[in-house]
């Protein structure tokens, strides 16, 4: 989270920011600030393929999806990926430190 935060900022670029998940709340907000490219957790990117209710909204402004923070089944990243005709990946980041003590 603090990545993507981090990210927005630096780019410039607009940050939408719930503080608490509700799908058709995140629905209107993609559809109100065309959204490009949203940062998503597993049971959303599910909620976003399966849900009736993502057809009232033209969410059409999303660019890309890219999951993170829980395992991803590939069958639902392609399944969301036709659904939305973008791509959907999943991240695995592996964040490595490096510590240099000098004198030690």
């Amino acid at each position: 989270m603090v990545a993507v935060l981090n990210l927005g900022m630096i780019s410039g670029v607009t940050t939408v920011v719930m503080s608490r998940f509700d799908l058709e709340k995140f629905l209107q907000l993609v559809q109100q600030y065309k959204i490009s490219w949203a940062h998503l957790v597993p049971p959303i990117v599910l909620g976003l393929a399966k849900h009736p209710i993502v057809a009232k909204y033209d969410i059409s402004s999303l660019r890309s999806i890219a999951s993170a923070a829980a395992p991803l089944g590939k069958q639902m990243q392609e399944e969301l990926s036709q659904k939305l005709k973008i791509p959907v990946s999943h991240i695995n980041i592996i964040i490595l430190i490096i510590i240099q003590r000098d004198n030690f």
